[in-house]
């Protein structure tokens, strides 16, 4: 029975291309929201470019990297005019209205 073995190069290949993608994801912005006011009890993070519903909304820290800015929508699946765009660093532990992100990238 004969078996494939990759070859060195294709190795090589798949490593820069892991390397990349976890380099990519560890540089993302990032958006951790908490359930209780004050920035406390359980947290959600979302760092991943996408439409999210967001379940708690006891405080905010919003930490900007590498040109990814958040859009925070108060309607069903990012859909119609954001109501406030993140392009900066940003945190309040006070309760806040949005219920989607959209992490652009």
């Amino acid at each position: 029975m004969a078996l494939c073995k990759p070859s060195v190069l294709a190795k090589i290949v798949m490593v820069v291309v892991l390397a990349a993608l976890v380099s990519d994801v560890a540089n993302a912005s990032t958006l951790t929201v908490w359930r209780g006011q004050g920035c406390s009890g359980p947290s959600q993070r979302y760092s991943r470019c996408g439409c999210y519903r967001i379940m708690y909304q006891g405080g905010y820290s919003f930490q900007y990297t590498r040109g990814q800015p958040a859009w925070m929508y108060m309607s069903p699946n990012c859909r119609g005019n954001p109501v406030r765009r993140f392009g900066a660093s940003a945190r309040s532990c006070s309760r806040f209205p949005w219920t989607y992100v959209s992490m652009r990238c």
